[in-house]
């Protein structure tokens, strides 16, 4: 007969008791037998080890094993809190790390490990129990908050313990090192960022989203080359992963068209990752295929219509299409979502308006840009050309004098063979020559084209003076440095 406080599923014939019934039996069981009550529960937890050794959840398997993976995690991690054993608790924190590994949601596990801190007549929760209980908590939720210096406290707490029991899981000492880099990352404090990603790579070789975090720190820190070699084992290991990342070095580093075949790459796993569509019509941009990068921002924005990146890139786009009015728009919206990132929108409206002729609002935006931003030499070089157009000739003086003291020791901290370092070069050589400083500046020209071999750095610096000669007038030494840069990059072009 069937029993009212009985529930069956019909689909996979689980059998399940009302939330009551359990609550009896559990408190008559511990009451009248607490030995079998534990050796029931330690039984229950060795099945659920044996169950999730065999499940095997990590990186690679698919969502319905993942989620079995986790309902069972959290039925180990709930029995093993409830012994009275400390080698029990740090199973269950084990289990614990495991599923913030696997999964970025944790609300599930958050919620069991609160519900295990309410006191009940049915269970006791020891004191150690609950100390590493409300230690994982405070990381997840203030995790969850973006608060990164809590979940560091508690990060750190967690690895005290671990760090003393020799039988610890290396594998998962490994996870907590990750964690921490990553915490590390988010703080700003880098090199303690790699000292942890390091370790956990040390201890787990084949851990490949340790070598994708690393890479971050690395193209954070502009260490190109190291954040290709990390991405390069990243995605060898895990070939589903986002190749976007990897296709954002390759910009940053200018190498455009390694960049698309990634961008690409990314977009075929994920077709509407507005991040990925973003950075190839950036990339297509650059590269001054301006059709192609509307086409695919349109398609990020439609996406994600909220990102003040992606409308700032369109407007930026839509700037060099020489369409002003609808990149005003777009820089305005940009500015709306985004106040934080004046400094660089207010520059480009900036330009917008010079080239507009609007030059009173040109120079109030430079102006705010730089009070945001004093450093940017560029600024300083917009706001000298704008005082030129204007006949302000000793602001135009002062101004570019200013763009070059500021750009020249930005090349002591960077390395000669990183594109920053010709970038800034190209700008020096071209403030030089807006300053009239023609034998200086051609100087600076000729011995960058005899380095640089990156056709779209020299295609920048021949745009730069094509954009100088159409603001003003050109005059004979400018027009040789630019016909030696349009034979350089042919010279590089192969045929």
């Amino acid at each position: 007969m069937r029993q009212p406080f009985i529930q069956s599923n019909a689909q996979d014939g689980r059998i399940s008791y009302h939330d009551l019934a359990r609550e009896l039996f559990c408190r008559h069981f511990y009451q009248h037998a607490e030995e079998d009550y534990y050796t029931a529960r330690n039984t229950i937890a060795s099945y659920y080890v044996q169950h999730l050794i065999a499940l095997q959840g990590r990186n690679g398997h698919t969502p319905s094993q993942i989620d079995q993976w986790k309902e069972v995690a959290i039925a180990l991690i709930q029995q093993a809190f409830l012994l009275p054993e400390e080698q029990s608790h740090l199973l269950g924190l084990e289990y614990a790390i495991r599923f913030k590994e696997y999964s970025e949601q944790a609300e599930e596990l958050m919620k069991v490990l609160h519900l295990l801190l309410v006191p009940k007549p049915t269970q006791r929760l020891s004191d150690n129990a609950r100390n590493l209980i409300e230690h994982i908590l405070f990381y997840l939720e203030e995790d969850a908050t973006n608060h990164f210096l809590k979940p560091l406290a508690a990060m750190n707490a967690l690895f005290d313990v671990i760090s003393h029991t020799p039988t610890f899981s290396p594998e998962v000492t490994a996870y907590v090192y990750r964690q921490r880099g990553r915490i590390y990352r988010l703080l700003g404090d880098y090199q303690q960022s790699l000292v942890q990603y390091n370790q956990a790579l040390i201890l787990l070789p084949q851990y490949g989203t340790a070598y994708a975090g690393r890479g971050e720190i690395y193209h954070q820190m502009k260490h190109y080359p190291e954040a290709l070699t990390d991405f390069d084992r990243a995605l060898f290991l895990n070939p589903d992963n986002d190749w976007t990342i990897q296709g954002e070095i390759y910009r940053a580093m200018e190498h455009y068209p390694e960049a698309l075949a990634d961008f690409d790459r990314a977009l075929t796993l994920t077709p509407e990752d507005a991040w990925a569509l973003g950075s190839r019509g950036q990339t297509y941009k650059s590269m001054g295929y301006y059709v192609e990068a509307l086409a695919d921002l349109e398609h990020a924005i439609f996406l994600d219509n909220q990102s003040a990146w992606l409308i700032a890139e369109r407007g930026e786009t839509y700037r060099l299409m020489e369409r002003y009015p609808e990149a005003l728009a777009d820089f305005d919206r940009a500015l709306t979502l985004a106040p934080e990132y004046a400094w660089v929108l207010v520059s480009l409206r900036g330009e917008t308006y010079r080239s507009m002729k609007r030059y009173p609002e040109a120079l109030a935006d430079f102006d705010r840009a730089l009070t945001l931003n004093e450093k940017d030499n560029r600024c300083w070089y917009d706001r000298a050309l704008t005082y030129k157009l204007m006949n302000q000739e000793n602001d135009f003086r002062q101004n570019i004098l200013e763009a070059i003291s500021i750009a020249r020791p930005r090349l002591n901290a960077i390395s000669m063979n990183s594109s920053e370092f010709f970038r800034i070069r190209f700008n020096i050589a071209l403030y030089l020559l807006v300053a009239d400083a023609i034998e200086e500046a051609s100087a600076e020209y000729m011995q960058l084209l005899s380095i640089c071999e990156n056709s779209i750095q020299l295609q920048n610096a021949a745009d730069d003076l094509k954009e100088y000669f159409t603001l003003l007038q050109q005059h004979e030494g400018a027009q040789q440095i630019l016909h030696a840069i349009e034979a350089r990059i042919k010279e590089l072009t192969p045929p």
